[in-house]
């Protein structure tokens, strides 16, 4: 039971990684009318013009880095920012001024599993962030001893 607990773990903890997050966050893929892309490229076109979700996007993707090798404060820190706002871009690019004009991407089926995917990863994270983890093998060793 513990083998299986401790490849679980290892599996949520590689989803839910900061790094795998933004790299999935960056290959988004968005269909629109006439073309589409990466939510990257669309992060970098946005930032000629100083749109709200391509600032906020980059932002986000600037705040995995310290989410990985930080002290565990600013790791915390740096992951609810992430959380707050990697959603949030999305947000503010499918509602901003043109609003059907990526509505594809939730129409077909590559990007909305991606975006499931993403979003399924996002969740994770939020739970390791929020919720207290246990480390099991440090119970292995107080059982042990007491």
């Amino acid at each position: 039971m513990d083998l299986v607990n401790n490849h679980l773990m290892k599996i949520v903890s590689f989803l839910s990684h900061p790094i795998l997050i933004t790299a999935l966050f960056c290959v988004l893929l968005i269909s629109g009318e006439a073309w589409g892309g990466i939510y990257f490229q669309y992060i970098i076109l946005g930032l000629i013009h100083g749109s709200g979700y391509s600032v906020t996007g980059l932002i986000a993707i600037c705040a995995s880095f310290p989410a990985t090798i930080a002290p565990l404060m600013a790791s915390k820190v740096s992951r609810l920012a992430m959380i707050i706002l990697m959603p949030l871009s999305l947000f503010l690019f499918f509602t901003g001024e043109r609003k059907t004009y990526y509505s594809a991407t939730f129409e077909q089926p590559i990007p909305l599993l991606m975006l499931v995917f993403w979003g399924s990863c996002m969740l994770l994270l939020v739970f390791q962030t929020l919720l207290p983890t246990k480390k099991y093998g440090n119970e292995k060793k107080a059982i042990r001893q007491g």
